[in-house]
């Protein structure tokens, strides 16, 4: 679950039905993250890249695991750097500044996607933005 909302009481399922969050189809988002520079990661929780094809892009996915303060299992994920995706039926949920500017990826404060569809808000991943103004750098 995400410890920075309530838990929901059901989620998405075939009794209430599928939750097709726009988010959740990267179909034209795959070209843009073929484009993606190798981003700067924080060393602590990073495990590598793993260079991926899909529908001809080859894409990168940053491999990393939780760490050992939020979850003693230091459960491994992967993350997809989108430059853009659909926000439709999509809320951004702001943690306090302190906590984002602790991110995977130096340089970039984070924040939680979640699906409006989905009763409890399904986490669908993070938005970086560039902590530092005029660095030119973009959110992903």
């Amino acid at each position: 679950g995400n410890p920075h909302m309530p838990q929901p009481q059901k989620s998405c399922s075939a009794e209430v039905g599928t939750c097709e969050c726009p988010a959740q189809s990267v179909g034209l988002q795959l070209a843009q993250a073929a484009g993606m520079p190798i981003l700067p990661v924080q060393t602590e929780a990073f495990l590598g890249i793993e260079e991926v094809t899909v529908a001809s892009l080859k894409v990168s996915l940053y491999k990393f695991k939780q760490p050992a303060v939020l979850n003693p299992m230091q459960l491994p994920f992967k993350v997809l750097p989108l430059p853009q995706i659909d926000t439709t039926d999509m809320a951004v949920i702001e943690v306090p500044m302190e906590q984002a500017t602790n991110s995977w990826f130096p340089g970039y404060a984070w924040s939680i996607l979640v699906c409006t569809r989905c009763e409890g808000g399904m986490h669908l991943g993070w938005r970086f933005t560039p902590t530092a103004t005029g660095s030119g750098a973009a959110s992903f």
